[in-house]
């Protein structure tokens, strides 16, 4: 009975390590796999340019590379607007932005590249849902770096403040920089992710493992 008891209490140990480890963790890059806008100025300066990485210096695979890793090699977004940003048609401020993630994700940081010039954003709020119907405040009166004219603009990370669970984020815009247009170049966002280290997992299973053959040897023997 007591080996028995051994060999259970082997294999628990290697159960209880695997549940205790602490996980590493990854921030993927998401883009949205949808887009909507209160205003477009078609052609050519839809909403789905700012999820099709269409602007982009460098392309990223979405749900796949690490949104720190990729943020560092400094991405920029080109400056001309036929087929690679979003514009209003001719109506600035308030506008209303929704992007659609596909399914409920863990996100906590946007990476946004706010246009140039009169285009940008000065000012917006920040909401999310999982229905796409009921909204709640992420963030407001978010005030994003306005890009000097003409030049290739980088990405600037919004940091949310804790993890928000949603399918839905939604961009109340409530400034612009000029009179006439709103304008987005880009929008991508971090999945707040939990993943164990493969070779470290692995070799508490093998601990477990190991320990419960052992005691199996043992017992063996001794018969």
């Amino acid at each position: 009975m007591l080996k028995k008891l051994s060999i259970a209490a082997a294999t628990t140990l290697g159960l209880t390590m695997l549940v205790d480890i602490h996980p590493a963790q990854a921030a993927f890059i998401v883009s949205p796999v949808d887009a909507t806008a209160t205003s477009e100025f078609i052609p050519g300066a839809e909403i789905s340019n700012t999820i099709d990485q269409s602007g982009l210096s460098i392309g990223f695979t979405s749900g796949v590379d690490d949104f720190d890793t990729y943020l560092s090699l400094n991405p920029t977004h080109t400056p001309a607007f036929f087929g690679n940003e979003w514009f209003t048609n001719f109506q600035s401020a308030p506008q209303t932005v929704n992007y659609d993630l596909g399914s409920v994700l863990a996100i906590d940081r946007l990476a946004l590249w706010n246009d140039e010039a009169e285009g940008g954003i000065s000012s917006f709020d920040i909401l999310s849902s999982n229905d796409g119907t009921n909204f709640s405040t992420v963030l407001s009166g978010v005030s994003p770096i306005i890009n000097p004219s003409g030049s290739f603009y980088p990405a600037e990370v919004i940091d949310f403040g804790s993890v928000v669970n949603a399918q839905f984020v939604r961009f109340e815009i409530t400034d612009c920089e000029g009179p006439t247009f709103c304008a987005i170049g880009e929008v991508a966002f971090a999945t707040a992710e939990s993943v164990p280290e493969p070779a470290f997992l692995l070799g508490l299973l093998g601990v477990g493992t190991l320990g419960a053959t052992s005691l199996k040897g043992k017992q063996k023997k001794e018969k």
